[in-house]
């Protein structure tokens, strides 16, 4: 990471890849927090999750990949209940 800060020092998107796995609730917050400050900030923010993020950013583009929607070939998926 540090080195990716070094390269890109202020980078226009922020691409997020389960930056939320194992994080406890309140770290998830702080991250959260960060996200949010990005977009203050006019930057693009993707971020890659199997939870549902929806209640920290209900204004964000969401897209939900379902079993009928995953590409040939590729491992079932269970819904979640």
């Amino acid at each position: 990471m540090a080195l990716a800060l070094l390269l890109v020092p202020d980078p226009d998107l922020c691409l997020l890849d389960e930056p939320d796995a194992g994080l406890d609730p309140r770290r998830v917050e702080a991250l959260v927090g960060f996200a949010r400050a990005c977009l203050a900030a006019g930057k693009a923010v993707l971020w890659v999750s199997h939870q549902d993020l929806g209640r920290h950013f209900p204004d964000a583009a969401r897209y939900r990949m379902t079993a009928a929607a995953a590409p040939a070939g590729a491992p079932a998926v269970e819904a979640a209940s």
